[in-house]
């Protein structure tokens, strides 16, 4: 039993209630005599003592009695003490039982409001693909909630618009607009008592405007003088649905988005496969959507295989840095082609085109190197440090290109040929005899411009052999024609199957399309044999 007449809290009264007890339960006292020195300590305070017979070493005793002897001695009487009983002991305060653990049905606890997720959607009705924004929350811990009302705005806007009504724990909001939006929702309870409304502000919607996914386990494998492209289709319905993947390619091992030139046309935004010309150097890759948004960062597979076919330089075509051809909207200053406009589109034609002089097989290759940059991005306008800025001249983009284009003829060029239609162009086989070039500019932004450095086109013939075996060739001789005329006088070896000692050929008029040859024996005179030819060459015309 103990009187505590100051202490008015109960948990306060049962922390020094457990101290005395325990300190009761640690109760060893001692007493001595010992010199007036001993009167330098304080009834209270705790004192060290060291004693061969019980075995104490600096064991702690707390001072309860100090007295003066008549003779000068000090009596001293100690009680133990223990630091382990004193620490103040933190009380969690019951509840009270409450009469019922149901909720005040007049009173509806508000959901706790966790997201908002953007995703894309199909449409059935031949809209295309549009942008769906899921609003969740969780439930509180209230019964009586039977559903939620939710509600969203602009978040520069005043009023709310009410999505709806639902028992579920979400609910979506379907063709939003890109932007920034404030959600709210409440429950309701089943008395039809309405929580305060519990908010998430500020979230962004990208919708369309948001670029998609980058291409990924891009590849190319060479095969059979091909060039067979492979990646993971793409998860973005914007893309699937409408978009597509365009590849580039530039010659450099290393190269950057900004360095390539397509080398393909678009290819369907579901396919994952392609087969391309095999060309040495960086093919990359992006993902375009429906929206003509590009993927942020390009993939990029380089390979170092030539073409297994060997190839014969016929001609080549450059015509920068002069950039002698017409133009339209488009202007030369310093070796670079540039728009005059870039509100509108530009073409640049070629000073001259290709006359191969026949119908000729060819592989048609383009070199055209350009960079874009912005016309408003002016160093003076530049606020942040210098260290952050990703390009010096400005940003490339994809909002504006060059694309090449070529048309082709089995005329003579210099008549009144008739030409095909204009088509895209960056590497090909073709078989014509004549081409003309033409470069053409699109941007979709105005503060755009394009720096055209290069445009030259290259013109290839495959190595082709052509033979005969055991022909037989009068004492007069034979004419051996081709069957298809070569670009190129060929080189051509002849075996006699059937010779004497002494005998020798003759290859005389060789041209193009094939040659004389003639057999002789020791004595210079046309004998008949069988002979076996090969003309190497290149070229495949008509």
């Amino acid at each position: 039993q103990m009187d505590l007449p100051a202490t008015t809290n109960i948990y306060t009264a049962q922390d020094i209630a457990s101290i005395a007890l325990k300190r009761s339960r640690n109760a060893l006292t001692v007493s001595f005599n010992a010199t007036s020195e001993a009167l330098n300590a304080a009834i209270g305070e705790i004192v060290s003592v060291t004693h061969s017979t019980p075995a104490f070493l600096a064991k702690p005793f707390r001072v309860q009695k100090l007295t003066l002897g008549s003779d000068g001695t000090v009596n001293v009487s100690l009680i133990e003490h223990q630091d382990s009983i004193y620490p103040w002991s933190e009380k969690t305060e019951a509840d009270d039982i409450p009469d019922t653990n149901l909720p005040d049905p007049y009173s509806a606890v508000a959901p706790l409001p966790t997201a908002v997720n953007e995703v894309l959607y199909t449409t059935v009705n031949s809209l295309g693909v549009r942008s769906r924004a899921t609003f969740k929350w969780n439930a509180p811990a209230d019964a009586f909630v039977s559903k939620y009302e939710a509600a969203y705005k602009i978040s520069t806007d005043t009023n709310y618009n009410i999505i709806g009504q639902t028992a579920s724990l979400e609910i979506n909001v379907d063709d939003i607009k890109p932007g920034l939006y404030d959600f709210r929702a409440r429950s309701i309870n089943s008395l039809g008592v309405h929580s305060d409304w519990a908010y998430l502000f500020n979230r962004n919607i990208a919708g369309l405007t948001a670029p998609p996914q980058d291409v990924s386990n891009f590849s190319i494998r060479a095969l059979d003088g091909q060039c067979h492209v492979s990646w993971t289709p793409s998860t973005n319905l914007d893309v699937i649905n409408g978009g597509f993947v365009r590849i580039r390619h530039s010659e450099l091992l290393n190269a950057q988005w900004e360095d390539g030139t397509n080398i393909s046309d678009s290819i369907a935004g579901n396919q994952s496969y392609t087969v391309l010309p095999l060309l040495a150097g960086s093919y990359l890759a992006k993902y375009v959507d429906s929206s003509g948004l590009f993927s942020t960062n390009s993939a990029i597979s380089v390979t170092t295989v030539p073409n297994i076919l060997s190839f014969n330089v016929v001609e080549t075509l450059t015509d920068s840095p002069s950039f002698s051809g017409s133009r339209t909207n488009m202007a030369e200053s310093s070796g670079i082609l540039t728009l005059l406009n870039t509100a509108l589109p530009g073409q640049y034609n070629f000073n001259s085109g290709i006359d191969l002089g026949g119908v000729f097989t060819s592989r048609l290759t383009a070199h055209l190197r350009s960079s874009s940059y912005s016309q408003t991005d002016l160093l003076d306008g530049r606020t942040v440090l210098i260290d952050t800025w990703q390009n010096f001249d400005g940003e490339p983009s994809d909002k504006i290109s060059a694309l090449l284009q070529l048309r082709e003829t089995d005329d003579d060029p210099t008549g009144t040929p008739t030409w095909s239609a204009w088509e895209p162009f960056l590497v090909g086989d073709y078989h014509s005899r004549a081409y003309e070039f033409r470069a053409i500019v699109t941007s979709t932004d105005s503060s755009l411009n394009i720096a055209i450095t290069e445009l030259k086109v290259t013109v290839d013939m495959p190595d082709r052999l052509e033979n005969y075996h055991n022909l037989t060739v009068a004492a007069g001789g034979q004419s051996v024609v081709f069957a298809s005329p070569f670009k190129a006088i060929p080189s051509t070896g002849v075996t006699m199957q059937d010779s004497n000692s002494g005998d020798y050929f003759r290859i005389t008029n060789s041209s193009v399309t094939g040659f004389d040859v003639r057999c002789f024996n020791s004595s210079s005179s046309g004998v008949q044999r069988t002979i076996n030819w090969q003309s190497a060459g290149y070229g495949r015309g008509e």
